[in-house]
């Protein structure tokens, strides 16, 4: 029953995922100063565990998915440019004021909030980058220390043909060596 609960809300993660990409495909050239988060299909936390639980299916059954985990990435870091509508608004004046070339309100203070708040999206985006890179480093890591665990254990079942174990002492930090060379 558990396993069926676990495959109904990873359904519904992906459904999740696939609404807000298109939702985040449909405003790309304004999140960099930010659009209302009213836009969203859900709240923000729910997207990000929508999201990481995608993630973490890509990596345990399709670890070689580059493309997939980038996808992902840049829709994690990408909820950095939903804004509560009073700050996306500001937003889209700072834009229509840039695009008109209106120096009056690019000289105002309401300006240098909106543009200081383009600068933290942009921080936040890279750092949530970051989040869901260590992630998926997390994820990988997992799965080559089950790996390693159960390789440890064939050699001490089997040994090698000459008496000695197959693996050496520092084997389990190759987990970590071959999860970074993944990323």
């Amino acid at each position: 029953m558990e396993n069926e609960s676990k495959s109904v809300d990873l359904g519904q993660s992906r459904k999740l995922v696939d609404e807000y990409r298109q939702i985040k495909e449909g405003v790309m050239s304004l999140l960099a100063t930010g659009v209302p988060e009213t836009l969203l299909p859900a709240q923000k936390d729910a997207l990000r565990q929508a999201i990481l639980a995608v993630a973490r299916q890509a990596c345990a059954f399709n670890p070689g998915d580059t493309a997939t985990l980038d996808r992902l990435r840049a829709c994690y870091a990408s909820l950095s440019g939903f804004l509560p509508p009073e700050q996306a608004l500001a937003a889209a004046e700072l834009m229509r004021a840039s695009r008109v070339g209106d120096r009056s309100y690019l000289n105002s203070p309401d300006a240098l909030r909106a543009m200081t708040r383009a600068r933290q999206i942009e921080l936040e985006a890279a750092h949530l980058g970051r989040e869901f890179d260590r992630f998926v480093c997390k994820q990988q890591c997992a799965e080559f220390a089950e790996l390693d665990a159960y390789l440890d254990s064939l050699s001490r079942k089997y040994g090698s043909a000459d008496g000695r174990a197959r693996r050496s002492p520092s084997a389990p930090f190759a987990a970590s060596r071959v999860a970074r060379a993944v990323r």
